[in-house]
């Protein structure tokens, strides 16, 4: 199966994004998850990422490099 979009996986809180991680694999195993717990991983990934799976805390000073954002 061909992986269709990178999505971007982020939480202020790392726990709920380990959460986040098994919710979205056990549903939809067609997507490759970037995985980031902080703003260095968050920098190394944005502008791989489709998709943005985040709440209110996304630290918006990254949104200038995601320039593949569907």
């Amino acid at each position: 199966m061909e992986l269709k979009y990178k999505v971007l996986v982020y939480n202020h809180n790392p726990k709920y994004v380990d959460k986040y991680e098994k919710l979205i694999k056990d549903s939809r195993s067609d997507l490759c998850l970037l995985i980031c717990k902080n703003e260095e991983e968050i920098d190394k990934s944005i502008e791989q990422a489709d998709i943005i799976f985040s709440g209110h805390t996304f630290p918006v000073k990254f949104l200038s490099k995601a320039r593949r954002l569907k």
